[in-house]
């Protein structure tokens, strides 16, 4: 379980600076005070909270109606209730109840099951965000660096689907490729988070503690492997072990086996004891949040998001791991870089990890030679 994702400790520390020194913040001073509670509340309207700043100020332009918004189930399916311009919309909510998609009905269902990708909310989203635009659509589609080549209406015209495709570039770019109804149209993007969500680093940076702070632990089942036999003895892997008489593997848990069972905690949530983390969360002008929350809280969040969890050593301080967890969203394009101080104690007695995170880091414009994640053999 824990070699799969080990680090060797070259492509740990190559990585870690890397990503920190293109953040802007990098060997900036954390300010003492956190931002303030009622910042971090979801942008609102009428009673109705939305994911983004974005998604609040588009449901105002089009003027959605609360009510009917407050009715959407949490499910992450699209309302079909809403109309603008004549064109119907697609609205969601997340599993925290905000508002988390408002635009254009573009895809069927049966597309996003086959092909499932962010690219669809994020180009339904996209073309209404053109619409309201109006005369400054040409200047938007500049600013986001949106290479297109056709006609944004083929999105939303009526008929089948006659042609699509949908590539994707390593983590730098989406290749997208589409006609219906008679009309065509050819995208190239950037596989930039900000781009895709409709926020700033700033307001993702906000949406990081807001959100993690409403995650309760609902960890997923580990994927271990099952024993030849109930009856077998003890047996040590060397990364995992099996307990004789038991139906199950357990992951190791073991102060002699430190860095494995750190590494084993920490990519899972799971912990003999309970767990807190004191997080710091470095943002941009020179703040920073602190946060106390279990681990599984957090281990949840980032599995939420789709992130995949690489956990590599930095050094053994005394009885103390330095060790990091990259949390890598593929399909968004970014990482969160979390350094955590263990304490071999908490093995035994659970308690408080120390931690700071830098959160989503855009990995677009990061040198190729830095995104080698192939496990150490």
């Amino acid at each position: 379980m824990v070699t799969k994702n080990l680090f060797s400790v070259k492509t740990l520390l190559c990585t870690l600076c890397a990503l920190f020194l293109l953040s802007p913040q990098a060997g900036a001073k954390s300010a003492t005070k956190d931002t303030p509670a009622d910042s971090l509340a979801p942008a609102s309207l009428g009673g109705v909270a939305f994911a983004t700043e974005r998604l609040r100020s588009m449901a105002v332009q089009c003027r959605l109606d609360g009510a009917s918004l407050s009715a959407i189930p949490v499910s992450g399916k699209d309302s079909m209730t809403f109309v603008y311009r004549g064109r119907r919309l697609a609205v969601k909510k997340n599993a925290l109840g905000d508002i988390s998609h408002i635009g254009y009905w573009c895809f069927p269902q049966a597309l996003r099951d086959f092909n499932p990708s962010p690219v669809y909310d994020f180009l339904e989203r996209y073309a209404l965000e053109l619409d309201l635009a109006g005369q400054t659509r040409d200047i938007k589609i500049y600013r986001d660096k949106m290479t297109a080549k056709g006609d944004w209406n083929a999105l939303t015209a009526a008929g089948d689907i006659n042609d699509f495709s949908l590539r994707k570039e390593g983590l730098k770019k989406y290749y997208f490729n589409f006609k219906r109804g008679g009309r065509s149209l050819q995208l190239a993007f950037a596989c930039d988070c900000q781009l895709l969500m409709g926020c700033d680093a700033i307001e993702l940076e906000r949406n990081f503690v807001r959100d993690i702070k409403r995650t309760a632990p609902n960890l997923k089942p580990l994927d271990l492997p099952q024993p030849e036999s109930a009856t077998d003895s003890t047996k040590q892997q060397a990364n995992y072990r099996v307990l004789g008489g038991k139906e199950y593997y357990a992951l190791i848990a073991d102060t002699m086996k430190l860095v494995q069972s750190v590494g084993n905690m920490l990519l899972t949530g799971i912990s003999k004891n309970h767990v807190n983390v004191a997080l710091k969360v470095d943002k941009y002008g020179y703040a920073c949040d602190s946060l106390l929350l279990p681990l599984a809280s957090l281990v949840t969040f980032l599995q939420q998001e789709g992130c995949e969890l690489y956990f590599g050593v930095k050094e053994r301080k005394g009885d103390d791991v330095l060790c990091s967890v990259f949390a890598l969203q593929r399909d968004y394009g970014y990482n969160h870089v979390i350094s955590f101080r263990v304490p071999k104690r908490t093995l035994v007695q659970g308690g408080t990890v120390e931690a700071r995170a830098f959160c989503y880091v855009p990995l677009h414009n990061v040198t190729e030679k830095f995104l080698n994640l192939t496990p150490s053999r």
